[in-house]
């Protein structure tokens, strides 16, 4: 799978290459519309961005809020909840400033194929921004960037109403793996207001380097298991799991046309999906200590492609909030449960 694990792992694009690679890995719940393309060697269902490595400076900011209390406000802060994220977060504090406004990079946090990044915006003259919110039950008014070196979540939000910033958390998730580097992110044209139908507040850019530094709890899990998909056995390879995600790595025997396969109806029945689709939705979902069980078949990223004979799978499921690994009791793939590891 030379050319797939190439595409999925080297980041180091041409512009063009970066913006039809970005449209492609835009997750289906985002607003913007994007180009729909068929790579020859591969086929990514959904991942949530693209991060561009280089090198360069920054500027550092004042006091920030500690790693761990910037995203328990976000992912939960109950207090095995807020021990998980002191454990896998980490300050950063570089800043980059234009056109009157100040971007300040809060935090990161992350495991082996997720990472989410905090970000503040404050203006230089001092003047509060706020976000307003809902105008009625379809139309939000907001902030939003065009990014130009990478693509991310655009969740707006205002952890203090009272301290004249506002936040953006970009969440992503690469089935390639993300690599904790040194990483620069440009972004330009902050507007405000209904998407389309928007004013420029700044147009910037903005460049930010920063290192991606957090510790991956992620742990792996008994996987060796078979799966019965169609006339296919389905092979779980690997499976890992952390505070903030679930891997699933699955194979099975054959080479199929993935490029036709995949791009098959996407709204139809599980049972009536072909081979590949199938294989990449499988239904997962945990189950708690408590006896609650959490569905995770949203959220999800997923990519196929060929390997030494065989079809290879891996599909990442980002939780919406940090589930303590102590919390949970098992894992369902299909018709198979893998019980977390005693201590």
């Amino acid at each position: 799978m030379k050319s797939y694990r190439e595409s999925m792992d080297n980041l180091s694009f041409s512009p063009e290459q970066k913006q039809a690679m970005a449209e492609e890995l835009l997750t289906a719940s985002q607003t913007r519309p994007t180009r729909k393309r068929n790579p020859k060697r591969m086929v990514v269902v959904a991942a949530a961005a693209i991060l561009v490595l280089s090198l360069g400076t920054a500027g550092a900011t004042g006091a920030l809020k500690p790693a761990g209390e910037v995203f328990a406000q976000l992912f939960g802060s109950s207090p095995a909840q807020q021990e998980a994220a002191d454990r896998m977060s980490s300050a950063v504090g570089v800043s980059s400033t234009a056109d009157g406004y100040t971007i300040t990079v809060d935090a990161v946090i992350g495991d082996e194929n997720t990472c989410a990044i905090v970000y503040s915006i404050t203006a230089e003259d001092g003047t509060p921004l706020s976000i307003p919110g809902w105008v009625d039950e379809e139309t939000y008014l907001g902030y939003f960037f065009a990014f130009s070196d990478g693509y991310g979540s655009q969740n707006f939000y205002d952890s203090d109403p009272n301290d004249g910033a506002i936040q953006f958390v970009e969440e992503i998730t690469m089935t390639s793996g993300i690599e904790k580097q040194v990483v620069t992110k440009t972004f330009q044209d902050l507007s405000f207001g209904q998407w389309n139908e928007s004013e420029v507040v700044a147009a910037g850019p903005w460049e930010l380097t920063f290192p991606l530094a957090y510790e991956n709890n992620s742990v792996s899990l008994q996987a060796d298991q078979l799966l019965q998909l169609r006339e296919e056995n389905l092979y779980l390879d690997e499976v890992t799991i952390s505070p903030l995600s679930i891997t699933v790595k699955s194979s099975f025997d054959t080479i199929i046309d993935w490029e036709d396969d995949v791009q098959s109806d996407p709204f139809a029945e599980y049972d009536q999906m072909p081979t590949g689709r199938q294989a990449i939705s499988v239904p997962l979902s945990i189950t708690l200590t408590d006896g609650t069980v959490m569905d995770l078949n949203g959220n999800v990223s997923s990519s196929i492609g060929d390997e030494d004979g065989k079809t290879r799978c891996v599909r990442v499921s980002r939780f919406e909030k940090i589930l303590p690994l102590d919390t949970i009791a098992s894992i369902t793939i299909g018709d198979v449960t893998i019980p977390m590891p005693k201590e």
